[in-house]
């Protein structure tokens, strides 16, 4: 396997900022074992945005070739042995970690922002203006002697009404955040990624952003097994 060097990878993924991730250089990635998923943390105030990233994640590192364990049974030890699941988890907790599910390296990370998908109404008035003819009624005599009635439009009244329409406008849900995945030998951090998206709710916006950011590390190194 030839080196591979840091690399920052932009991809555009529409409205969302592009993800960058970095690689640790001269790693050789096919001696990389098992690796446990543990769902970020939880964006401040948002529980559960944590666990939808590492949903996000799975199936896309599963593509990439990682060998992982199932997030269950991540979660069943950690709780069990009362781990904490932040993402500066040190050295010394990553290896014993590590020894307990059996794999080489941890993937961690942070949710830095998680907002809902919004839907606000807005009651807008709109005039609308029409004209109504005025008629004006004479009278006459026809040739037999007969009185006729006969109407003509004399003018217009102008009408204006005003109308209450209401206006719904959404906002797409949005999320973002980084993960690192760690040799729980050493602690060293063998890449590293951030990225963002959004979609209809925050499971999408993550899935989305997990599918980028994989797409990104391929980009920057085709796989992790190869």
């Amino acid at each position: 396997m030839r080196p591979i060097l840091i690399a920052a990878v932009l991809l555009a993924s529409g409205c969302a900022t592009p993800p960058v991730v970095a690689i640790k250089p001269n790693y050789d990635f096919t001696k990389l074992g098992r690796v446990a998923l543990i769902d970020p943390d939880d964006y401040p105030n948002d529980p559960g945005s944590g666990a939808a990233v590492g949903q996000a994640m799975e199936p896309y590192l599963l593509k990439a070739g990682y060998d992982l364990v199932e997030r269950g049974q991540v979660d069943q030890i950690l709780q069990e042995q009362s781990f904490s699941r932040s993402a500066n988890v040190d050295p010394a907790t990553a290896g014993k970690i590590g020894q307990l599910l059996g794999v080489s390296a941890l993937l961690l990370g942070r949710v830095t922002s998680a907002v809902q998908a919004q839907s606000n109404t807005f009651v807008q008035t709109v005039q609308d203006t029409s004209y109504q003819p005025v008629y004006q009624t004479t009278q006459f005599t026809d040739r037999n002697g007969n009185t006729q009635v006969r109407q003509k439009v004399a003018n217009y009244d102008v009408v204006t009404t005003n109308d209450q329409v209401p206006e719904t406008y959404t906002t797409p849900a949005t999320i973002a955040f980084t993960v690192k995945l760690v040799d729980v030998a050493t602690g060293e951090v063998l890449w590293t990624g951030s990225v963002s998206s959004d979609g209809d709710s925050v499971a999408e916006a993550a899935s989305s952003a997990a599918q980028n950011l994989m797409k990104a590390l391929k980009k920057a190194w085709p796989a992790p097994h190869s």
